[in-house]
Formats: C-alpha cells, sequence, structure tokens
C-alpha cells in the first residue's frame, strides 16, 4: 500500500506535477518487496486524463520500467480501476461521526482510513477486475454496479 498522498492547497495536478511529486510514490511502492515480491506484476493503470498521458510522461513511465496498462478509457466510462472502490471507502469516511471541520482534519480521516484498509480487502478488489470487465461487456460497455 503506497502512502497516501494529498496534494497542496491551490495546486492543479498537471503533467509536471503528476510526473514529480506523484509517479515517484508508484515507482518507491514497485521496489517494496513486501508489497510486490514479484515486480514483472506491477502495473500501473490510469485514464486518459492528460495529466497522465502527456509525451514526457509516457515516456517516462516506459523508462522507469512500470508495467503500463496502455488501454485508455474516456473520463464518462465505466471505470475499471479497481482503486475506485478505494476513493468510495474514503470518501464514506468523510460524512462519520464526528464530521472533519477543518481541512486538516479530513486529511488527517482521509490519512488514517487509508493506513486501516486490509490488504485482503484490496486483494479482492484487484482480484474483482475479471467479474468487472465480463460485467461490463455484458452491459454493452455500460456502467454497472461498480
Amino acid at each position: 500500500m503506497t502512502k497516501l498522498h494529498i496534494v497542496e492547497p491551490k495546486k492543479t495536478v498537471n503533467a509536471d506535477y503528476y510526473r514529480e511529486k506523484i509517479l515517484p510514490v508508484y515507482l518507491e511502492a514497485m521496489r517494496e518487496r513486501t508489497l510486490f515480491p514479484n515486480p514483472k506484476k506491477f502495473i500501473l493503470m490510469q485514464d486518459g486524463a492528460t495529466c497522465h498521458t502527456s509525451k514526457q510522461n509516457m515516456a517516462f513511465i516506459r523508462a522507469s520500467g512500470i508495467g503500463l496498462w496502455e488501454t485508455r478509457w474516456p473520463g464518462n466510462s465505466p471505470d475499471l480501476n479497481p482503486i475506485e472502490n478505494l476513493w468510495s471507502i474514503l470518501k464514506e469516511s468523510a460524512y462519520k461521526e464526528p464530521k472533519p471541520k477543518t481541512r486538516e482534519e479530513l486529511i488527517t480521516r482521509f490519512q488514517k482510513s487509508w493506513k486501516n484498509l486490509s490488504p485482503g480487502l484490496l486483494e479482492k478488489s484487484a482480484q474483482s477486475f475479471k467479474d468487472r470487465v465480463e460485467k461490463m461487456m455484458a452491459a454493452d460497455g455500460g456502467h454497472t454496479k461498480y
């Protein structure tokens, strides 16, 4: 599990920010043998956001040796990335009592929730990929319960 990256106030995640601040988190995780005993099984999934798909970032990813899921899907298509399940869990944590009143309290809540995600949940989410693809195909590429 990587550490949760919090974007600084008034910052935009553009191609440079993504390459300089976010991709290094993945590189560090990829080298962690307790997380990825076989680095050849590490696959980065990202959508078609311009910060992900800039020529510089695609070249950086390829040069870094990160396995990359090259398929890009449009923004409003069903998202097959298992990380979306985790974002949903974090979002739900923001509404638990006592509700955070400041940005700092919200960040602390998210960091705690992120840290408490179990490896079993992560494994289950990743293993559900085939099922999600099959359900999306059965829905003719439309939305599913995921």
